[in-house]
């Protein structure tokens, strides 16, 4: 095979491969390279072998392991549990032994890692790994790495673009209709927030629900994003649709809550003004 020179992509997309692959993989990266890795999870592997054991015992209880099937057929299952597999904690160590940068999860598998949040006070990682722990559905691990640190695009910078990902103007304007009909219903005030629950599909779970706070001044934030004005654009423009002097400070604090549950499923994400390519995450 021709050998590659150092400093070649600036994008690798790999599929689960042994970690000792990674300084060699790095080699081939551009300063500014994305890593795109997908690496089977170890508890959902220890899983499939504490259930084969089940079955050599009783196998009438094959039909407890369609919820496995899912994402990886039964077939399979002999073939990939004597291979490479890595716990969140793992990913999390030799990314940072090989001097990696962790961008974020796939989405679509990301809102199992942030589903069950057992107590407010653990570190992001803790929640992610008892999250893996807790449902053991994680088949793959999907996620991007950089060999540098990538720039935030910050939800308080009023100059940042909101952009629809992974969601129609229709879909949003769905949830709009529902919360409108409610106020209407129970002759609200602008002011006043109902909660509207939205269902949707993905990953393995068919029955996903995001519940979202919404008043009129957030629910018209919503319908106000086009891909094409800043926050700043925006919440100007709900001042003059409400004919009050709203603060950016208040505007902020209600969207913030709304943005975070969107950014798990890639809903919604932020470009930075004039700027057509740079890493977007909405943080706080």
């Amino acid at each position: 095979m021709e050998e590659i020179n150092v400093g070649t992509f600036d994008l690798i997309i790999i599929d689960n491969i042994s970690q000792s692959f990674f300084p060699k993989i790095k080699k081939l990266m551009k300063p500014k390279a994305i890593l795109h890795i997908t690496l089977f999870g170890k508890v959902f592997i220890d899983k499939i072998k504490a259930y084969q054991e089940i079955l050599k015992v009783c196998p009438s209880e094959k039909k407890n392991i369609s919820e496995l099937s899912y994402q990886i057929p039964v077939s399979k299952f002999s073939e990939i549990i004597n291979g490479p597999a890595y716990s969140v904690k793992d990913i999390y160590d030799f990314i940072k032994i090989y001097n990696f940068n962790f961008v974020t999860f796939s989405k679509f598998n990301r809102y199992q890692y942030y589903k069950k949040q057992l107590a407010s006070s653990l570190k992001k990682l803790e929640a992610f790994y008892i999250n893996e722990l807790y449902g053991a559905h994680i088949a793959k691990h999907i996620c991007l790495i950089t060999n540098f640190k990538p720039e935030k695009a910050l939800l308080s910078n009023l100059e940042n673009i909101p952009i629809l990902n992974n969601i129609t103007y229709n879909e949003i304007n769905d949830i709009c209709q529902h919360f409108f009909a409610l106020k209407k219903k129970k002759k609200g005030k602008d002011e006043d927030t109902y909660t509207i629950k939205l269902k949707f599909e993905v990953g393995i779970n068919r029955r996903n629900f995001i519940t979202y706070n919404l008043n009129s001044y957030s629910t018209n934030i919503l319908l106000s994003i086009d891909n094409k004005r800043t926050f700043k654009e925006i919440f100007q423009k709900i001042r003059s649709q409400f004919k009050k002097d709203i603060t950016d400070e208040y505007l902020l604090k209600i969207i913030n809550p709304i943005f975070k549950k969107m950014e798990i499923y890639d809903f919604i994400l932020l470009k930075k003004k004039n700027k057509s390519n740079n890493l977007i995450e909405i943080t706080n």
